[in-house]
């Protein structure tokens, strides 16, 4: 038994739910990636601060001789405005870099994420190497608020996407409903009625998966577009290599995750419109 809903309204209107659900998972794993970045940078920042006395030279020998160390990235003397604004986020309130006063400080940046107890130790020990006292400290919380919003922009991704697979369950509910005549005619001729669904099933499985297919491809040959109309210098390879794991995963489950739920949606149609006929037998 063969069903096919490959219309080009109902192909189209799939593409366009699936194409929305693709964009929004994949603009959910963006956030996360970035706040993902973020906690690793707060892991891999500390912050020294040189003991006073500290002329301009002490100052300069703590430098080199962190930038030295082994497993630091970089070493930077600390000017008024960043340490106006880390202090700003470890305080919780807003600190004018005006009012600060002379700060001897250093920002330290890891190639890697750093052991909280073991790392500011060897620092200290670099630095007692070096003639210089000084205090060691982590970069201090991540930005709540950027933590906060990539939560909630997580729930409500999860949401939309939710109800984008619910709408295309319905659509190929609508599609195998909208096809009735075959599936009485076949409860007439007495087929069975696992087989019935299943051949609808397959049907609404086979557009919900072209759809998810041409969704896919669309979307790899239009990204590169959207990213430079957004601003951003992006070649088509450059954008595959950024490419994280989970953002591969998402572009090969959704024409999969679409064929199964609009199988389930069709099977559902199906089934109302058979159980019907065979009861009216």
């Amino acid at each position: 038994m063969l069903v096919s809903f490959l219309r080009p309204w109902l192909f189209v209107s799939l593409a366009i739910l699936i194409a929305a659900a693709l964009a929004v998972a994949l603009g959910v794993s963006g956030l996360n990636a970035r706040a993902a970045d973020e906690r690793a940078r707060v892991a891999s920042a500390f912050t020294v601060r040189v003991l006073p006395p500290a002329p301009e030279e002490t100052l300069e020998k703590a430098v080199a001789a962190l930038a030295s160390a082994p497993g630091v990235q970089s070493a930077r003397p600390m000017d008024a405005t960043r340490a106006a604004q880390l202090l700003s986020r470890w305080g919780g309130g807003q600190i004018n870099a005006a009012d600060l006063p002379s700060l001897r400080l250093i920002e330290v940046r890891l190639a890697a994420a750093g052991d909280p107890v073991r790392t500011p130790t060897l620092l200290t020990e670099r630095l007692r190497t070096a003639g210089v006292a000084a205090e060691i400290y982590g970069a201090g919380p991540a930005d709540p608020g950027r933590t906060a919003s990539s939560r909630m922009v997580l729930l409500a991704g999860a949401a939309v996407c939710a109800a984008l697979l619910l709408a295309l369950w319905f659509a190929a509910g609508a599609a195998a409903r909208a096809d009735r005549v075959r599936a009485i005619l076949w409860s007439d001729l007495g087929a069975g009625r696992s087989a019935t669904l299943a051949a609808y099933g397959r049907a609404g499985s086979e557009v919900a998966f072209l759809a998810g297919a041409t969704a896919v491809i669309l979307a790899v040959l239009v990204a590169p577009g959207v990213r430079m109309a957004a601003g951003e210098t992006i070649s088509f390879g450059s954008m595959i290599a950024s490419l994280s794991p989970w953002d591969v995963l998402i572009v090969l489950v959704t024409p999969l995750a679409a064929a199964a739920t609009a199988a389930l949606g069709a099977r559902a149609g199906a089934a109302s419109t058979f159980d019907q006929a065979d009861r009216l037998g």
